[in-house]
């Protein structure tokens, strides 16, 4: 078993024993639980010689965990509201295909490859009851980290994003980035093949945005479009743009940032606390047979499936360790069909890049691969290099959230004044990251703006 599924799994436990104090109004004997973990988790270590090397720190990140899930716990104790057993959910097996043929639309699979050999899914995404408007652009949507397209057709039709665009007469175009639930296919590598692992948001952006957009330009005849990304989708458009220079830029007319995930030095939340593990990771590399993490078919959705609708509160607390205590966008009941989506995977090199983003500062920095000798390899420097966020011209709408635990408040406003060529920028004080595309009542905020924006000339 490999250093990250033990991670995942002891995350999970831990994530279990607080959550089920959640469920029962009880909130004792959370330390000794947490403590057991930790032994376990150290004595794995010892394992690889990882544990001596990095005792100080395993204590701090578990220390940073601990203090995380009280804080959770606090949010939760305020809000609580006990809402019994779900009824199973027939969309939680549902794949996006079959998401947007139940909900009465037309859904178009496509397949493109990239430069490098990967087979991304692409879906088109088409309303019965009107026709694509001749005269509007195409709209993309790209998810964000540990996501797929599931995230804008995850809720009801009157609720989730692609279903509102199609009904509204817009050609509406899902894309899926390398390594999600729908893209672990490729021209020669095998997802069981430690090669076919070996990327981050800097492959995404260089290669997998510049061939959907193109696809969809070609498909449509359309000389540009209008990209909506959240989070890590807004971080790929950014790359590539910044990467290719105008050839891309021309391509986008407008780009609605949904919480983007540009600067994440602030940050907060499970993925930070477990941030350290990223060094401990890098250096025991041997230990990841797979290359993968928080894959589809994994833990998470074992759990999702065996225990969220006895205890949906206890799933709810793993996604709003993630993401930020806001409850009032999200519905708890929608708890085992989100999870049965997502995560949805990445690679381990990419979670590493995300921790290492977590120490950069203002900039967005090209993959560190750990050593001087192997950074000049790929950079011709001894330290990579920082994205020029002055080179993105492309027209740029900023939503963000106030209770955003990825995208906080100093990091989103840090980006917003480092792109030179934002038009709009919105905050919305209780929302946290994934309410922009989970929320069950943003029909009439974030998605009447978006109208907005892309109906304006």
């Amino acid at each position: 078993m490999s250093c990250g599924k033990i991670i995942v799994i002891l995350t999970a436990l831990f994530v279990t024993l607080y959550g089920f104090t959640v469920e029962k109004g009880q909130f004792s004997g959370q330390k000794e639980a947490f403590l057991e973990l930790q032994n376990e988790f150290t004595t794995f270590l010892k394992k690889f010689n990882a544990s001596k090397l990095h005792k100080q720190e395993i204590s701090e990140t578990w220390g940073n965990v601990s203090h995380l899930f009280e804080e959770i716990l606090s949010q939760f104790g305020q809000n609580y509201q006990h809402i019994g057993k779900l009824p199973p959910d027939p969309d939680a097996k549902r794949n996006a295909t079959e998401l947007i043929r139940n909900k009465g639309l037309e859904a178009d699979e496509h397949y493109v490859t990239t430069a490098d050999g990967f087979i991304l899914l692409v879906i088109r995404v088409r309303s019965p009851r009107i026709k694509p408007h001749p005269d509007k652009l195409p709209v993309f949507l790209l998810h964000g980290l540990l996501s797929s397209c599931d995230c804008y057709i995850n809720n009801l039709r009157n609720e989730s994003l692609a279903f509102i665009l199609a009904d509204m007469g817009y050609d509406v175009w899902l894309g899926n980035i390398r390594g999600n639930r729908y893209t672990t296919r490729h021209q020669h590598l095998h997802p069981n093949d430690k090669e076919f692992w070996k990327w981050s948001f800097d492959e995404m952006g260089q290669y997998d945005v510049p061939v959907m957009v193109d696809f969809v330009l070609s498909q449509t005849g359309h000389k540009k479009l209008d990209f909506i990304g959240h989070s890590e989708g807004c971080t790929n458009l950014i790359t590539s743009v910044v990467s290719q220079g105008q050839p891309m830029s021309d391509r986008v007319n407008k780009f609605i940032a949904l919480a983007p995930a540009a600067y994440v030095s602030h940050s907060k939340g499970l993925l930070k606390a477990l941030a350290k593990f990223a060094k401990i990771i890098q250096k025991v590399w041997n230990c990841f047979g797979e290359g993968d993490v928080f894959a589809h078919n994994g833990y998470v959705a074992d759990f999702a499936e065996k225990y969220c609708y006895d205890i949906p509160h206890t799933c709810s607390l793993i996604l709003h360790a993630m993401v930020g205590t806001g409850l009032s966008h999200y519905n708890t009941s929608r708890t085992p069909m989100y999870l049965s989506h997502a995560p949805a995977g990445t690679s381990t090199q990419n979670m590493v890049h995300w921790s290492q983003q977590c120490e950069g500062g203002n900039q967005l920095i090209y993959y560190d691969y750990g050593s001087r000798w192997k950074n000049y390899q790929h950079y011709k420097k001894f330290k990579p290099p920082a994205y020029d966020l002055s080179k993105f011209t492309v027209p740029t709408y900023v939503f963000l959230g106030d209770l955003d635990w990825l995208v906080t408040p100093p990091d989103g406003r840090a980006v917003v004044k480092d792109l030179p060529n934002v038009k709009w920028t919105k905050i919305f004080p209780d929302f946290n990251h994934i309410d922009f595309v989970w929320g069950y009542n943003i029909a009439n905020t974030v998605n009447r703006d978006i109208l907005n924006i892309l109906d304006t000339k």
